[in-house]
């Protein structure tokens, strides 16, 4: 009991010490875009404090000294600027801060059968897969075999069809086409006999779990009932150098063809008991998103190539020395 006690907290203080380090390498090289949404904190003077958004020449308005230019710019650089811009006018500044609320810029849209259709924001515009993953996955009676991407342009409106069922079968995920802002990605309905079929696979034996975003081997994996989600991800192949852990997103299709999206932080599985892991269901979609940076994501991976191996000595412990 002592063993198993000191592994528990041995994780714990490793599992605390990478979610500090994580938080303090967000990335800082995002280039300000025209329409992206932005919150501007002066620390002298909270009366100046306000949202404002990039206006689509770039500006943005400030009191005291009018228009500055912001696109081009990181948070930074733009903070800089602004302090640089009040002193002119004998406005003393110390500290100016600026957050990114909206990246208006890198903007798609998802239409019909999905569980959250709507205007999506990115900093940096994802895969076709991971866009219809942050709408909420697709619904039973989605026909993923013809999605449509619709791009507009001078010369009109271009459509391209991605056969996404196929691509998602084989995890040939590198085959997605790259998005482009205001991309329209519509999914529409499957007709006839396969119309509540989906992905499902002939062999429903065991569950079929879809794995994507940053993990090593993308694609549908079959597990025993009742694999918790640490498992899968280790036979999966394990996360990428990118993958942020503490976002995992599991969705799970609902009564009513609908879908909802389930944030998993790994973080929890170090406090509790081996029954009190997060269980994953047939047709679940597990999604790992990407890091902002890149540090962080090295800094992720040295921490799960740790943890992986502590979990799993601990589990073979429990097994072997609980049982005698």
């Amino acid at each position: 009991m002592k063993k198993q006690k000191i592994i528990k907290n041995t994780l714990k203080l490793i599992l605390l010490f990478s979610f500090i380090f994580a938080s303090l390498c967000h990335s800082q090289n995002y280039k300000i875009n025209a329409e992206d949404i932005l919150h501007i904190t002066f620390l002298d003077k909270p009366e100046l404090d306000r949202e404002t958004q990039v206006g689509l020449d770039g500006n943005l308005s400030l009191p005291v000294v009018g228009s500055i230019k912001a696109a081009g710019l990181t948070t930074r650089e733009l903070a800089q600027k602004i302090i640089s811009e009040f002193s002119i006018y004998t406005v003393r500044l110390t500290q100016v801060s600026v957050e990114i609320l909206k990246y208006e810029s890198n903007k798609v849209y998802v239409t019909g059968h999905v569980a959250n259709p709507g205007k999506y924001t990115f900093e940096k515009i994802p895969n076709l897969w991971s866009v219809i993953s942050e709408a909420g996955g697709p619904t039973e009676t989605a026909n993923l075999s013809n999605v449509l991407i619709i791009r507009g342009s001078r010369e009109g409106n271009a459509t391209i069809p991605v056969n996404l069922k196929e691509i998602i079968k084989n995890g040939e995920l590198s085959r997605l086409p790259e998005l482009e802002p205001g991309d329209n990605i519509h999914l529409s309905a499957v007709l006839g006999e396969n119309r509540s079929q989906g992905l499902e696979s002939p062999q429903q034996q065991r569950p079929e779990i879809y794995f994507f975003g940053e993990i090593n081997d993308p694609g549908i994996h079959t597990f025993d009932q009742g694999v918790d989600i640490l498992q899968a991800i280790i036979t999966a192949g394990g996360p990428t150098s990118e993958a942020k852990l503490k976002d995992v997103r599991v969705i799970r299709r609902t009564k009513g063809n609908r879908s909802k999206v389930i944030r998993v932080n790994l973080k929890r599985y170090v406090n509790g008991a081996r029954n009190g892991f997060f269980k994953l269901e047939t047709r679940d979609t597990v999604y790992i998103p990407r890091k902002k940076s890149i540090r962080e994501g090295l800094f992720g991976t040295i921490i799960f190539s740790i943890i992986v191996p502590v979990i799993s000595a601990a589990l073979i412990y429990e097994l072997v020395i609980g049982n005698n």
